[in-house]
C-alpha cells in the first residue's frame, strides 16, 4: 500500500465519497444523465475490463483507497455496490 493512501479517505464524509464515486463512474461511462446507482457497470454502462480497471485506478487515486484483486472480484458491479464496499472498509 502506498504511504498515506489509506489516510486520505478519512478526509471525506460518506456523502462526499458517494458523490465522488458517482462522478467518476459517470465520467468514465461517458453518460450525461444522472445515475441511480443501480446501473450495472458492464451491462448498462458498457464498461469492459479495461474501463473497469481504469475506474478502479481513478477511485484509488481520488479517494486514497486500495482495492485488492480479491476486493475487485466481489461483484462490485454497480455504483451503489462500490460505495457500500468503500464505506464499509474505510
Amino acid at each position: 500500500m502506498k504511504a498515506g493512501m489509506r489516510n486520505k479517505i478519512h478526509q471525506f464524509s460518506d456523502q462526499q465519497i458517494k458523490a465522488k464515486v458517482f462522478e467518476i463512474v459517470k465520467d468514465n461511462a461517458f453518460v450525461s444523465e444522472a445515475l441511480t446507482g443501480d446501473e450495472n457497470l458492464f451491462k448498462d454502462l458498457q464498461f469492459d475490463s479495461l474501463a473497469y480497471a481504469a475506474l478502479v485506478v481513478e477511485l484509488e487515486e481520488e479517494l486514497g483507497f486500495i482495492l485488492s484483486k480479491e476486493d475487485i472480484e466481489k461483484n462490485l458491479d454497480t455504483p451503489n455496490k462500490l460505495v457500500d464496499f468503500i464505506l464499509r472498509n474505510k
